[in-house]
């Protein structure tokens, strides 16, 4: 990516589970904006599991600060599992109209839970070191026929790490997968109110966990509950 390109863009998605990834960026920032990280108090990062509209608008505070340095150039971080809908809808008037020489990267795992509203204002950065980033597949936590097979108690105890980490963005993969599994099983021209529920409460459930205060233990635990054994 070419340092003028990146100079007339000013938010920049990056998507990686990489350990590395700051490290990556950090080296990204010297090479195409001149801008080091080090000791410089245009620089600010947040790292959190869980971007809210609290850390949005401290985010917007800083956005507005004046630049110290030379440069006039300010670059925020955010490194983040999960943006919660109400933070994304106001982090949309901070990118509509940014201060000038304001540069703000996101590293997030995937872009899968993003509003497209926001989408469409990152550029992608698909690889920021020398070697093609690697493409990390997506699995099943466990069978989902076995899941679908067992009893109510059974669906719990499988479910049972995902509950313990209170781990949004593996219980998003989960009701994927349960989804796509269910819809194997289904002739839509015999589909069932039982079944249309079943889908409708995956949707649900998955939109649910986008609110910050979303409970995984109770969303996950009423999945296994009401979803029919087949």
């Amino acid at each position: 990516m070419e340092k003028d390109l990146i100079k007339k863009h000013h938010a920049f998605l990056y998507i990686s589970e990489d350990e590395n990834a700051l490290l990556i960026l950090t080296d990204f920032l010297k090479t195409n904006l001149d801008f080091d990280i080090n000791s410089n108090l245009d620089y600010w990062q947040k790292d959190t599991d869980t971007f809210g509209i609290d850390e949005s608008r401290e985010l917007k505070n800083r956005h507005l600060s004046k630049a110290l340095g030379e440069s006039g150039r300010k670059v925020f971080v955010v490194r983040t599992k999960f943006i919660t809908n109400e933070a994304q809808n106001a982090l949309l008037k901070i990118l509509e109209e940014p201060q000038p020489n304001s540069f703000f990267f996101f590293i997030l795992p995937s872009s899968e839970n993003l509003l497209p509203t926001l989408m469409s204002r990152f550029m992608p950065i698909k690889r920021m070191a020398d070697r093609p980033k690697r493409e990390k597949s997506v699995a099943a936590p466990f069978e989902m026929d076995y899941f679908l097979s067992l009893s109510i108690p059974a669906r719990i105890r499988l479910l049972a790490q995902i509950i313990e980490d209170k781990d949004k963005g593996e219980a998003k993969k989960f009701l994927n997968h349960l989804e796509v599994a269910l819809r194997k099983k289904v002739k839509l021209k015999e589909i069932s109110d039982e079944q249309v529920n079943a889908f409708e409460i995956i949707s649900k459930s998955r939109n649910y966990l986008n609110n910050r205060s979303a409970s995984v233990k109770i969303i996950l635990e009423n999945v296994a509950m009401v979803i029919p054994r087949v």
